[in-house]
Formats: C-alpha cells, structure tokens, sequence
C-alpha cells in the first residue's frame, strides 16, 4: 500500500486483516486537511485536524469495526493506561494509536531528530515488546514497550481506535458511488494543497517583509509527506479500472511523475530561499501552475474511469 496518509493506511491494516478492499477508503484523501501557521508554514498536523470525518467515512463503507478508546478530555497518562488496558484485554486485535516518530527507532529519518505525530498498529505483546505495524513506512517489528510509551507520552495531539476485523463488511459498490460523488464534486479551490502553495508564493512575491524569500524552506518543509496523499488518486483509478478490466499503469505512472513535480518544487523552494537566490520566485510560480494543471488532468481522467464503472457496477447509486 502506498504512503497515503497514515490514519487511513491504519484502518486499512483492519480491512486487510478483514480480507476486504481498503481502496475506497481513500476517496478524498487527495484533499485531506491540513494546516497553515501563523509564519506561513504548511504542516499536515494540528490540534483542530481530527480523524472523525474518516472515521464516518469507513463507518459508511465498511460498518460499525472501529471503536475509539482515546478520551480527548482526559491527560496523557489516564490514556495511556487505557492504551494499555485496551492492548492487554484485546491482544488478538489490533489497536490503532497515534506516537510521536521522534521514540520509534525503525524510523531513522526521524528517530530523535524532529517531533512528528503518526498512526501505527500494535498488535499484540510480547514480553517487555509491542508487535508493531507501520504500513505507512511499510514496516513490522517488535519495539520496545518503554519506546512506545515515551513516544505516546511525547506526541502533542493523540488519538487511538480499537479495530474488529470481523465485524467488518464489504464495501457496497452503491454506496461508493455516492461518497465518491460526493466528495469529487466538491473543489476546496484555495483550500487545496495547490491553492494554499499558491497563496504562500504570492505572500512573499507580494509581501516580502513579512513573507521572506528566505522562510519559504520552512514554509514548504513537510510538502513531501503532504503530495504522499495524493496517490489516493491511484488507489481510486486502480479500484475503478480493475473492474472495468482496463490497465492503470500509464495513469500511475503520470501520477508519479506528478509527485515528483512535488519533490522539485519543494527543493526549488529551499534554493529559492538562499541568499543571492531570490530572484527565482518567478520559477516557483510557475511550478505551481504547472501542478495544478497536471492535478486537474488527473482528477479528470479519475472522473472518467468512474463514469465509465458506475453504469455497470453501481446502477443502485
């Protein structure tokens, strides 16, 4: 599975346990919230980023297999006596729980270099070892206990659901039609990764005393996990074509590409930040609109796959 977004990519370590297709969770994910500072820095955590509109979302596709056991009204250590509680009643299912990747030392990148806040599996104990999964990162493992507490205590936000696999159903074809609808008809216009990329390089083309060329690095420092969320495209056209019996892999590979285009951007925006450098905003507008471009061809071939799938697949809609 792809590097999504890591609540989602969580509950579908439920579904894959549960042997049902995870993909139509990811509608939307394209869109996923995310946060803009005070400084102009883009970040896809805060404390007003909450999963319930995911979690209704799989609730809607797949039934009531996802049960929150984080009180958000209670302190760090009340849950997480109630993380260990629920881990010890419930060592044959998984807990999805959010930690701080700072104490997870399979993540090397991050490992006690910055605070990051991430959903991971735990599935069972083993002696003094949580038996962790992280399909973000693609990784399973023992960890620590003393780690998986220090991170839980060291994430800044929180949350955890309690996952029943076998109270879990496929997704009705119907019903994915509608949410789909739903959601692609819905354009967040500034509110888009794109559009909010967009607004930020103007903010320093046009106010470069209080938007400094130089605070661009920052400002765009967490676009990479932030485009990640854009395969979520993929997963829907692969969903939508493999019924259709039609390959996805020119999409794919156009989609990847696209990702890149994030890549460069953000490294475009650290040298356009160096001194000496600031005359290049220009190519960081231009980029911009280049994304955007290739976004909405994307999204359009999206819509077309799925038009073509509903007439056949989800008359019900």
């Amino acid at each position: 599975m792809k590097q999504a977004h890591c609540f989602l990519n969580g509950l579908g370590y439920g579904l894959e346990q549960a042997g049902w297709d995870e993909r139509p969770l990811y509608i939307g994910a394209w869109d996923a919230p995310f946060s803009v500072t005070e400084e102009g820095k883009l970040s896809y955590y805060s404390a007003d980023i909450m999963p319930s509109e995911y979690l209704r979302l799989f609730t809607r596709l797949y039934g009531e297999g996802a049960v929150e056991w984080y009180d958000y009204r209670n302190g760090k250590l009340d849950n997480l006596k109630m993380f260990l509680e629920v881990l010890r009643r419930n060592q044959d299912l998984p807990v999805l729980v959010q930690l701080d990747l700072f104490h997870m030392p399979y993540q090397k990148r991050t490992f006690q270099t910055m605070h990051q806040p991430h959903f991971v599996i735990v599935h069972g104990i083993r002696g003094d070892q949580f038996v962790v999964y992280d399909r973000y990162f693609g990784w399973e493992g023992l960890v620590a206990m003393s780690q998986v507490q220090d991170a839980f205590l060291s994430n800044e936000l929180g949350g955890g659901l309690l996952l029943h696999p076998e109270w879990l159903h496929a997704p009705d074809s119907s019903e994915v039609a509608k949410i789909f609808e739903e959601t692609i008809e819905t354009d967040p216009g500034e509110r888009s990764l794109t559009g909010m990329v967009r607004r930020r390089v103007m903010q320093t083309v046009e106010s470069p005393d209080i938007y400094p060329p130089g605070s661009l690095k920052d400002a765009f420092a967490q676009l990479g996990i932030l485009s990640k969320r854009k395969y979520s495209y993929g997963l829907l056209y692969q969903y939508f074509s493999e019924a259709l019996t039609q390959s996805a892999e020119l999409y794919l590979e156009r989609l990847e590409g696209f990702i890149r285009m994030w890549g460069a951007l953000a490294f475009l925006a650290i040298r356009t930040s160096m001194p000496g450098r600031n005359g290049e905003i220009g190519l960081l507008v231009d980029k911009v609109e280049q994304l955007h471009r290739t976004e909405q061809q994307l999204k359009e071939e999206l819509i077309d796959v799925y038009r073509r799938w509903k007439p056949r697949f989800a008359n019900g809609a």
